[in-house]
C-alpha cells in the first residue's frame, strides 16, 4: 500500500521507493536550490604545493630616520589643521551668505507688503478725495440751477423806513431717484 491518501486507479500501480537520496542545499544564491550530494572532491592548489617565501625582514629605524619621520608626521599634522580650518572657514561664508539671502528675502517679501498696504490707502485716499469733489460739483450744480435773486441797490440818499431783514432762501435739497432693481452707485449722480 501506498504512503497517499486519496489513491486513484492510476496511482495504484506505481511504486513508490523508500530510498532517500541525501541532498546538498546550497546557499548564499537567491533561490535555494536543492541538488543531490556529489562526492566532495578536494582540489590541490598550485599555491600550496609551492612553499611560500619567507618575508624579508626591515631594517631597524635609525635615530635620524625615526627624528625625520616624527618631523614629517608634525608637519602633515599641521598641514591637515590648516586645511580642516580653511573648510571651516569656507563653510562659515556660505552659511552666512545664505542667511543673508534669507533675510533679504523676508525683508523684501515686508516691503512688497507695505507698497501693496500703501497702494491700497492712497488708493483709498484718492476714492475719498473724489467723493468730496463730487460732492462739492453736486453742490455747485443745484446752486446753478436754482441762482439767487439779484439784489437791488438801495439809494442811500432817500431815508427809508427799516426793512424787516431778509429771509434766507436755503438751497433745494438733491432729488433722491429711487429705482427698483440694481443700479450703479453713480446712476443717482447722472
Amino acid at each position: 500500500m501506498s504512503n497517499k491518501i486519496f489513491e486513484i486507479d492510476s496511482d495504484a500501480e506505481v511504486e513508490v521507493s523508500e530510498e532517500i537520496e541525501p541532498v546538498e542545499v546550497s546557499e548564499g544564491s537567491e533561490t535555494d536550490e536543492i541538488t543531490p550530494a556529489s562526492p566532495k572532491v578536494k582540489k590541490v592548489s598550485e599555491a600550496e604545493e609551492k612553499p611560500k617565501k619567507p618575508r624579508k625582514k626591515r631594517p631597524p629605524l635609525t635615530e635620524e630616520r625615526k627624528a625625520q619621520l616624527l618631523k614629517n608626521l608634525e608637519a602633515g599634522r599641521k598641514k591637515a589643521m590648516e586645511n580642516r580650518q580653511k573648510k571651516a572657514q569656507a563653510k562659515k561664508i556660505i552659511k552666512k551668505k545664505k542667511e543673508e539671502e534669507m533675510d533679504n528675502l523676508i525683508k523684501e517679501d515686508l516691503m512688497a507688503k507695505k507698497y501693496e498696504a500703501s497702494e491700497k490707502n492712497k488708493l483709498r485716499d484718492d476714492l475719498d478725495e473724489m467723493k468730496k469733489m463730487m460732492k462739492n460739483l453736486m453742490e455747485e450744480n443745484s446752486r446753478l440751477k436754482n441762482p439767487k435773486p439779484l439784489q437791488t441797490i438801495k439809494e442811500e440818499t432817500k431815508p427809508s423806513a427799516p426793512t424787516p431783514e431778509p429771509v434766507p432762501i436755503e438751497p433745494p435739497k438733491p432729488k433722491i431717484h429711487r429705482t427698483k432693481g440694481i443700479t450703479s452707485r453713480w446712476a443717482k449722480y447722472q
